[in-house]
């Protein structure tokens, strides 16, 4: 029997929660834009000119239903959570991120969230544990690794230009919302979705949405990094890798001169989503290298 499953009490399947997130997470935000939509810009038109009422209903409509999704993403992710088995936890939590239920830790997306202290706490530890069922071990004795002929000899991350397209669409919509609601009188709340607008503009890290560089790059060798000083490693000279979701870091351990040196590295703005199948890759690539030189 499965750790967690001795338990007497019936826990969901990762399928039967993530079919109540699609309706709550995505399906219900819809419908809120769709009926907020037509109501605002049938109440607009009736106060300032057709397009800019248009241009109103259609801000304000999709500010509602992000607003709908913030406060209801961490309450069906600690519900998902809590009505699971712990094992499952990792593949509901990828699952998720996949079609587009919650966004990746720590991503701008999710620093939108509206959740309490508590709430927040306890997604913090279960990312924790979520952490623990990635990580340990990280780095599998070569006799345990299974081959994957499908892996090509190299891959390749690169900066998410698309989440940072994203983030600056999000900021020019509150900053249109604000200047909208200025225009039209509302000047107190329009001042402060301009000053929001600022804010979430100032999180954009702007020089990386043109570079087309690879920051990870993962071979049949070893693992090359642009961050830092880094650059080149080789597979045999790595004692450990570890990835912290609940922070997006990538942790690298080697052995210099005597001493374990660890080399951190932030994973937040990467095309880098999936980590149990970047972790499984690693270890492939891995093997490759110790058998390709035994």
């Amino acid at each position: 029997i499965p750790k967690g499953r001795q338990n007497m009490e019936q826990k969901l399947s990762v399928q039967q929660v993530l079919k109540v997130g699609q309706r709550k997470l995505v399906l219900a935000p819809a419908l809120v834009y769709l009926f907020s939509l037509v109501l605002l810009v049938a109440i607009s038109v009736l106060f300032i000119p057709l397009f800019l009422g248009c241009l109103v209903g259609f801000i304000l409509s999709f500010v509602a239903s992000w607003l709908w999704w913030s406060y209801h993403a961490p309450k069906w992710k600690l519900w998902a959570y809590q009505n699971t088995y712990e094992e499952d936890w990792l593949s509901l939590k990828t699952q998720a991120i996949e079609k587009n239920l919650i966004w990746q830790s720590n991503s701008f997306g999710e620093n939108t969230e509206w959740s309490s202290a508590e709430e927040k706490a306890q997604l913090l530890a279960i990312d924790k544990v979520i952490d623990q069922q990635i990580l340990h071990p990280t780095l599998k004795p070569l006799s345990e690794i299974v081959e994957n002929p499908n892996l090509p000899p190299q891959k390749s991350y690169y900066y998410n230009r698309k989440n940072i397209i994203l983030q600056i669409l999000g900021a020019a919509i509150i900053l249109l919302a604000g200047v909208a609601l200025i225009y039209a009188g509302s000047w107190l709340l329009g001042l402060f979705q301009v000053v929001m607008a600022g804010l979430v503009f100032s999180q954009v890290n702007f020089k990386n949405i043109n570079n087309t560089t690879p920051q990870i790059i993962i071979n049949n060798k070893g693992i090359t990094i642009a961050q830092g000083n880094f650059g080149f490693k080789s597979w045999k000279t790595l004692t450990a890798i570890e990835l912290l979701t609940h922070v997006d870091t990538l942790l690298i351990s080697e052995q210099k001169n005597g001493q374990l040196i660890t080399h951190p590295f932030k994973l937040k703005e990467l095309d880098l989503v999936d980590y149990p199948t970047f972790l499984r890759e690693v270890n492939v690539y891995r093997k490759r290298c110790f058998e390709k030189n035994a």
